[in-house]
């Protein structure tokens, strides 16, 4: 961790040069360019809307909270990582002739696809909040406790970024892999239902192991700590004792899960940088 931040630290220039060239190549020719960093989750929120909070009359147990929100809370935080870790996984192969030409540290690439799809995440969580204002949930103190979260995201993606990009090199058929396990991935994270609808079937059914799988899950913990410092922290006293289940998860578990998740966030990492970096000696012959 310290090695990695140290290395981009030192090649903080052409990380931000590559950054801008991502961004810039991203909306090249595009009539609305970086609108639609808005205009995808204002399409997403009126999908969700339309088809589960009036076609399904889906809701969550807090009546206070559109259910079209609730989904876009974890959509969002979903696309960021799916996005960041698609892009990385082909960023060596896109910059193969600057690979075997030039010698510098090659971390640079998966990372900048990381920091581009970060600029658009934080981007994106502006029309959530901008939906919380129209429905009238003012961020609340809560929502001081973001960074804090999207930094725990950023290292899981980084993780996995840095993972993809090297086995990309070697083997191909990596991103076909990645798209199964990822349609996979998406489904054990509670992004279009609830929590609790997981946690409580799991234990009707008495399948504990899927239970305890479902909270390993370092996205279920931070799926669920976006929703409640955006959402469920806008809420005022009253509201938010008014369901005890509401919040998916009590106090002491999301804590609980979410220091592990941290925990294996970070050593996930440290294997990926030196696995990253053992196998990067062999990418210009590959390449």
């Amino acid at each position: 961790m310290i090695a990695l931040t140290r290395s981009l630290w030192h090649s903080r220039n052409l990380l931000l040069n590559l950054v801008r060239r991502d961004l810039t190549v991203r909306y090249r020719s595009t009539v609305l360019g970086f609108f639609w960093s808005f205009a995808k989750p204002l399409a997403y929120m009126g999908i969700y809307h339309v088809i589960f909070g009036e076609m399904l009359d889906l809701r969550v147990r807090q009546p206070e909270i559109p259910y079209a929100l609730h989904v876009l809370a974890g959509i969002l935080p979903w696309t960021f990582f799916i996005g960041a870790s698609g892009e990385a996984m082909g960023s060596i192969l896109a910059s193969a002739n600057v690979v075997k030409k030039v010698k510098l540290p090659l971390e640079v690439f998966p990372a900048a696809a990381v920091c581009s799809h970060a600029v658009h995440f934080f981007l994106a969580m502006t029309v959530l909040v901008g939906g919380m204002v129209v429905v009238g949930l003012a961020p609340g103190p809560a929502f001081l406790l973001f960074p804090l979260i999207a930094l725990l995201q950023l290292l899981l993606v980084a993780a996995v970024a840095l993972f993809l990009a090297a086995l990309n090199v070697f083997f191909r058929d990596v991103a076909s892999l990645w798209e199964v396990i990822a349609t996979g991935w998406l489904y054990a994270t509670p992004i279009i239902y609830p929590a609790y609808v997981a946690t409580e079937e799991f234990q009707r059914r008495g399948w504990d192991w899927a239970y305890w799988a479902f909270l390993a899950n370092p996205m279920t913990p931070i799926t669920i700590a976006y929703r409640r410092v955006m959402l469920y922290g806008a809420l005022s006293p009253g509201e938010a004792q008014g369901s005890a289940l509401h919040l998916e998860m009590d106090d002491a578990q999301l804590l609980g899960t979410l220091g592990m998740a941290g925990l294996v966030s970070l050593v996930l990492l440290a294997v990926a940088y030196r696995v990253f970096t053992r196998l990067s000696r062999r990418f210009a012959d590959e390449l």
